[in-house]
């Protein structure tokens, strides 16, 4: 699972949407919950769940290059 700065995650700690708000190295995540508690806390990657969405506007294909489109 790769995970990114501004991917939207589920919290398995919490339990709550969060997004992504800083990489610091591999497997270390700042998520930031959406419910707008303002409580940002740093999570593994075994921690997070990323969320799928089936027609996002802007998303990353890991096969074509690692180009955003």
């Amino acid at each position: 699972m790769v995970i990114r700065e501004y991917d939207e995650v589920v919290d398995k700690v919490t339990g709550k949407r969060a997004i992504v708000v800083y990489v610091s190295g591999p497997g270390s995540y700042m998520v930031e919950p959406l419910d707008n508690s303002y409580e940002p806390n740093w999570r593994d990657e075994s921690q997070l769940k990323k969320v799928s969405h089936k027609n996002p506007q802007n998303h990353y294909n890991e096969n074509e290059n690692d180009e955003w489109y």
